[in-house]
């Protein structure tokens, strides 16, 4: 049992050591910068054509949920009585990709399911009003529908055509309603 009790310190050790990198620099100052290699440079140039080539096709989602709480029984003295309800408004956002120029847009189950309202919010700043067409909760995936004119849409791809290890970009925009001028969100991985 005493070799476990050394495993620890000496891991944190070995990483130290490892990220310290060269003795030659103080402690307390920064990492030294490097330049990336060509083909890093080259990935970022890529993923940025990719953001600029899409970013226009997705949207932000905004959806209203509304619960009414009934209150029988609570205040019997109260004129209301059994009467008595109260509405509650939540509101979650999320994101979609338009995927055909009259007004299809592919987002997910869960963005949209059982939402009372809709609203989608295009990159040009329009808001329009929009209606589920159809849902899957095992692949949470639903398509929506609102009626704009002007829209470009994006190309999909064959997911037959994708191999384990490659890489990916997520392309997002759920905080336009909150933010002003927002531009979509992007991850690779």
């Amino acid at each position: 049992m005493r070799s476990r009790r050394y495993h620890v310190p000496a891991l944190i050790v070995l990483a130290l050591l490892v990220y310290g990198g060269s003795s030659a620099r103080a402690y307390g100052q920064p990492p030294s910068v490097e330049v990336p290699v060509p083909e890093v440079a080259q990935f970022e140039q890529q993923t940025v054509r990719v953001a600029d080539q899409v970013g226009d096709t997705v949207v932000a989602i905004s959806t209203e949920y509304t619960e009414e709480v009934g209150y029988a029984g609570v205040f019997p003295d109260d004129e209301l009585g059994d009467e008595f309800t109260e509405r509650f408004f939540e509101h979650f956002f999320g994101s979609g990709v338009i995927i055909d120029t009259d007004g299809y847009i592919l987002t997910n189950e869960h963005v949209v399911s059982n939402a009372d309202r809709i609203t989608v919010k295009l990159p040009d700043g329009r808001d329009f009003e929009a209606e589920v067409l159809g849902s899957d909760v095992r692949t949470d995936l639903a398509v929506i529908k609102i009626p704009a004119e002007g829209l470009s849409a994006a190309v999909l791809g064959n997911s037959d055509d994708v191999e384990i290890g490659q890489w990916v970009m997520a392309v997002g925009n759920p905080f336009s309603f909150a933010l002003e001028d927002s531009k979509p969100t992007v991850t690779t991985g």
